[in-house]
């Protein structure tokens, strides 16, 4: 399979990218509360590296079936990110009760994604039996990195969800190549003008932009995770500190007879 420059570039530029993100967050300690993103990384290296493999060694069905295989992985763990995301930043750690402006986001985003399968859903079927199964699958996990990103963006101040922080730059990098990723599958589903290569090399270049920004943010991103658990017992333990010196200084005016009324 011939890419030309362009494709070779953007393919083999992006583990180089994913293995300076791993670097960092293992450097910074930050794969420990984002476990199932590193894994991630790990496993588009090594996919990268198979899928090179099998393309210049093997025929087009193995690419196929390597390709399908891949598919599955990736899906799979980019499902497991988003609920690592959802369960530290929405359900771990509810900073203020959610928005009515989270819950209106929520179904809007709902709405666009029926439309979104009403419309795609006979060019789906059309594929072969393995396509199938795998687009549907791949497609609700698009959809839900976008509503995702949208809500970190609209309402992670109410979380608090600094736009520094690295969560942000994750979530950010998921749903600009989600967006795009849609488009590109719409376009190929529905043959428009731009030739299928081209759309290729957008989407690939894409998802290269969405591991740069992975790789900003686990440099320079705020570390998100450990003041996220710290602000859960902080504000706890100062008001079991402040209780406490109040029942002392009672105990003690009440006792030593110098009244309770200074």
């Amino acid at each position: 399979m011939h890419l030309g420059l362009v494709g070779y570039i953007v393919w083999f530029g992006t583990p180089c990218v994913l293995a300076g993100v791993l670097a960092a967050m293992y450097r910074r300690g930050i794969h420990r509360f984002y476990p199932y993103f590193f894994v991630y990384a790990i496993a588009q290296v090594l996919f990268t590296a198979i899928l090179a493999t099998v393309s210049a060694y093997s025929s087009f069905a193995v690419y196929y079936y390597s390709y399908c295989g891949t598919l599955v992985l990736t899906t799979l763990l980019s499902a497991a990110v988003i609920w690592n995301v959802i369960k530290r930043v929405f359900v771990k750690r509810p900073l203020r009760p959610l928005t009515s402006m989270f819950f209106y986001l929520c179904v809007a985003i709902i709405v666009i994604a029926v439309i979104g399968f009403a419309i795609n859903g006979a060019a789906i079927m059309n594929h072969s039996t393995v396509f199938g199964v795998l687009l549907p699958s791949d497609r609700l996990v698009r959809i839900v990195q976008v509503l995702l990103a949208v809500a970190i963006i609209l309402v992670g101040r109410y979380f608090a969800i600094s736009r520094k922080s690295f969560v942000f730059g994750l979530v950010f990098g998921f749903g600009t190549f989600a967006v795009v990723n849609s488009l590109v599958f719409s376009s190929l589903v529905h043959h428009g003008v731009i030739s299928d290569i081209a759309l290729s090399r957008i989407n690939a270049s894409a998802y290269l932009f969405a591991c740069f920004v992975w790789l900003y943010y686990s440099i320079f991103g705020t570390k998100d995770c450990q003041r996220f658990d710290a602000g859960l017992t902080a504000p706890i333990s100062r008001d079991i500190r402040k209780s406490a010196a109040r029942n002392r200084w009672f105990m003690r005016t009440a006792y030593d007879g110098g009244g309770t009324g200074r």
